[in-house]
């Protein structure tokens, strides 16, 4: 897997995937996979969030 694969994944699913990190830094650690780097989780917006629940 390289940095371009894993963000490409990470941007397809959801916030849960973020996950990850974990397994790739324990992989990687004992030399089973790169080191990746996974961000930190987007930050979602608040006003919009509220404006997309009053809206229903």
């Amino acid at each position: 897997m390289t940095q371009p694969e894993l963000e490409r994944w990470l941007a397809a699913g959801n916030t849960r995937t973020y996950t990850i990190r974990y397994f790739l830094g324990w992989a990687a650690e004992r030399r089973i996979a790169p080191r990746l780097t996974v961000p930190k989780i987007p930050r979602q917006d608040p006003v919009r969030i509220l404006a997309d629940v009053r809206s229903d």
